[in-house]
């Protein structure tokens, strides 16, 4: 122990006061201050910026009862304005004005962001956080507004989220870096369900580290190529308008990779197609999911029997223009193989008004509520079903 821990415990006094106001405060606040050191001259250096403190009205400091009535019990906080002069600290009100005048200074260069930089800094003046930027992270946050900035900005023309950040903002990796508190403010905003990830947020705006292959089966020309002799085939997401369907073809929509691969392989009849959607479809899926609408006779969902993946039956209607019909999900088969969960939440619910897709809402957000991951289901067609 030493002046330099006499200084640390001082502070620790400062951080208690700026946690909250004086109106707040319910006890005085004191920190116990210790009984050993590990030479007098320590002892002699801790005590002397206590006793400097005491005399000069910042804190007072008590001494312990009895035979240790020559110790040092506990330091309380008298005046935090001495205190401050005594540790040469700047308020922390002082700190967020200044680190707050620094972004709403650079919000004036946002022709997007600008509006999310007025609110983080007023949660800074507030003495809060703001999608997880503290005031004293004042670099980080400016390089996220950046960032955030050529996101909302949008018109990347078709190029990959690294290639946008090099050119837009110098660094690479810049939208990368920040892809969690940008996939934040994109969900409180509305701009992507509130079920997306991360990556799957700023797909959903355009951007991707280089958008991934579409894959597909079934009775497909892509231009001149034949891919109806193929178990599935990836196509490049430029090549989605160039995607053709006998008209009044079946589609079928999966979300997960292993089912997708099981689907084609064991369960798809000749004359159906089949598009891995990934999750939340990305970009060049949903840009398929488009084009398709009107060329295909009707489509089943099939994914998993969750909150998250009745959003994502929802969101492939969105790109479709009508809801998909939910193929293995519902409540018996959830009951039947899944596993007995905790209701989820009203806010994680679609409410469509289509009763299928409601009943199902209902389900899983009531006290019956069960689960089922797609993969625990052997892949079985609708139209196979529907004949048989």
């Amino acid at each position: 122990m030493s002046a330099k821990a006499a200084r640390e415990t001082l502070n620790k006094l400062v951080d208690l006061a700026e946690r909250k106001a004086p109106e707040a405060r319910t006890r005085a606040i004191q920190q116990r201050l210790p009984e050993r050191f590990e030479s007098a001259d320590a002892r002699e250096a801790f005590e002397s910026l206590m006793r400097q403190a005491h005399d000069l009205g910042a804190v007072t400091v008590t001494r312990r009862k009895g035979e240790a009535a020559h110790l040092l019990d506990r330091v309380y906080l008298r005046d935090l304005d001495r205190l401050y002069a005594l540790l040469q600290r700047r308020p922390a009100s002082e700190l967020a004005a200044a680190a707050a005048a620094e972004i709403e200074r650079l919000a004036t260069d946002l022709a997007h962001a600008g509006t999310v930089a007025g609110e983080m800094a007023a949660a800074w003046r507030a003495g809060r956080q703001y999608v997880g930027f503290a005031r004293t992270d004042t670099a980080d946050a400016a390089a996220f507004l950046r960032a955030l900035d050529t996101v909302l900005h949008g018109d990347f023309g078709g190029r990959d989220m690294r290639t946008v950040a090099a050119r837009r903002l110098g660094d690479s990796k810049a939208i990368e870096r920040h892809r969690g508190a940008i996939a934040r403010v994109l969900r409180a905003q509305g701009s992507v369900d509130l079920a997306a990830d991360d990556l799957e947020a700023l797909a959903a705006v355009g951007l991707e580290k280089f958008p991934p292959e579409v894959r597909l089966a079934g009775p497909v020309r892509v231009g001149s190529a034949d891919l109806a002799g193929l178990t599935f085939a990836a196509i490049p997401p430029e090549h989605t308008r160039d995607v053709d369907v006998p008209a009044g073809t079946r589609l079928v929509t999966i979300e997960n990779l292993a089912s997708f691969n099981r689907y084609v392989r064991e369960a798809r009849p000749e004359s159906e197609a089949v598009v891995y959607t990934g999750g939340f479809p990305s970009r060049a899926v949903a840009g398929l999911l488009r084009h398709l609408a009107g060329r295909i006779d009707a489509c089943h969902h099939w994914g998993d029997i969750d909150a998250t993946g009745l959003r994502i039956a929802v969101d492939v209607g969105r790109h479709l223009g009508c809801l998909p019909a939910l193929w293995c999900m519902d409540a018996s088969t959830a009951r039947a193989q899944g596993q007995p969960v905790d209701p989820a939440p009203a806010n994680r619910l679609p409410h469509t008004g289509d009763p299928v897709y409601d009943a199902l809402a209902a389900f899983l957000g009531g006290p019956e509520a069960h689960t089922l991951e797609q993969e625990e289901l052997d892949p079985v067609s609708p139209a196979a079903n529907a004949a048989a």
